[in-house]
C-alpha cells in the first residue's frame, strides 16, 4: 500500500503547494487554485473511504453540500466571516 519514497513525495508536494501561490498571478488563477485544492481534498476523502476502507457512503458528499449551502446562505446577508463560521459549525 505504501511506496518507498512516500515521505519525499509528500514533502515535495507540500513545498510545491506552498510555493504555488507565489507563481500564480491574478484573482482568476488564485480562485482556480483554491477550487482545485477544495476538490482535491474532497476526492482524497472519497479515496480513503472507497479504496482503502472499502466502504461506500455518500456521507462526505452530504456534509460538503450542507456546508456549502449554509455558507452561501449566510455570506451575502451577514458577511464573509459569519458564512465561514456557519460553514464550520454546520459541517462540524
Amino acid at each position: 500500500m505504501f511506496r518507498r519514497r512516500q515521505r519525499e513525495v509528500l514533502a515535495l508536494g507540500a513545498v510545491g503547494g506552498a510555493l504555488l501561490p507565489f507563481v500564480v498571478n491574478g484573482l482568476y488563477g488564485y480562485d482556480l487554485l483554491v477550487t482545485s485544492a477544495i476538490y482535491s481534498l474532497l476526492a482524497l476523502g472519497f479515496y480513503f473511504q472507497l479504496a482503502l476502507a472499502g466502504q461506500f457512503s455518500l456521507g462526505s458528499a452530504a456534509f460538503y453540500a450542507i456546508g456549502a449551502y449554509t455558507s452561501v446562505w449566510a455570506s451575502p446577508v451577514r458577511g464573509f466571516i459569519v458564512g465561514l463560521v456557519a460553514r464550520w459549525w454546520s459541517a462540524g
